[in-house]
Order: C-alpha cells, then sequence, then structure tokens
C-alpha cells in the first residue's frame, strides 16, 4: 500500500517537470546610428530558466552570453553587420532555438553629420543673452515708475 501511494504521488509530480519546455524568440528590434547597427532582442517565452546563450551568424558562432534568463524575461544586444541578407540564430544550453533572416541596407561613403547648431535650441542658446534683456527691461520699467510724478487728483 506504501508502494502504491509512493507511486502515484511521484506521477501526480511528474507532469509538471516534464510540461516545462525551454523557448527562445529572437527579435529585430531597430537600428543604431547606421543601417549596419542592428538591435536585437532575446526573449525567453519557456518555462526554464536559459544559460549561456549563443548568437551565430550566418552559421558562425559571434558571441556566446554567459547569462542566465529567467522565465518572461529579455536582454538587448547590438550587432554589427555588413550590407547583404544575414541569418541571425540564437541558441542556449538548455535546447531553446529562434532564426531570424535579416537584410542590411548600405549607405553612402560619407555621411554628412548633423550641423550642431540645428540640435541646440534657440533658448538654450540665447538664454543668457535673453536674461540679461529681461533683467534690463525690469530696472527700467522700476526707474520709470519711480520717477514719476504723481497726479493730483480732484
Amino acid at each position: 500500500m506504501k508502494k502504491a501511494l509512493l507511486l502515484i504521488f511521484i506521477l501526480l509530480l511528474t507532469p509538471p517537470v516534464f510540461s516545462q519546455e525551454a523557448k527562445i524568440s529572437l527579435r529585430h528590434v531597430g537600428f543604431g546610428r547606421t543601417p549596419q547597427e542592428i538591435y536585437i532582442q532575446i526573449v525567453n517565452t519557456g518555462d526554464v530558466t536559459l544559460s549561456n546563450i549563443s548568437v551565430f551568424i550566418d552559421g558562425k558562432r559571434h558571441k556566446t552570453m554567459r547569462v542566465k534568463l529567467l522565465s518572461n524575461k529579455s536582454l538587448g544586444d547590438y550587432l554589427y553587420l555588413t550590407p547583404g541578407n544575414h541569418l541571425l540564430e540564437v541558441r542556449s544550453q538548455e535546447g531553446a532555438y529562434d532564426a531570424l533572416n535579416l537584410t542590411v541596407a548600405s549607405t553612402p561613403k560619407r555621411v554628412k553629420p548633423p550641423s550642431s547648431e540645428a540640435q541646440v535650441p534657440f533658448f538654450v542658446k540665447y538664454r543668457v543673452l535673453i536674461g540679461m534683456v529681461i533683467v534690463v527691461i525690469s530696472i527700467g520699467i522700476i526707474i520709470w515708475v519711480s520717477r514719476r510724478k504723481p497726479r493730483l487728483e480732484l
């Protein structure tokens, strides 16, 4: 009888253990300053904590991230790719796998940097001058009001 209860107890506990599955998702989130700078997000969509996540570019190991990625958590990384079609893959030590086909566009050789004047707003650039003008006008109004002759009211 005790053996039967022990067997039933073990059988009741095994389905939750076997139902845990390692799943991973690879997402292309965006670009950096150039189209060759790719921002990816790696998401643990399974129930198991993932470790030693390897990133492959066109079948060659690019890097291995020695992290523990908990369930429903993610991490991001920048990759620098040459123009053309690429196959990005992620694999974990637990067997999770995902792949993504990505096309990287080329850019002209010379990229003109944005002008620094266009980036700085007018009020920030001339805030000292604007402050001095406000102070001078305020002092002028105070002096004008104090020197004005009072009117006689009848």
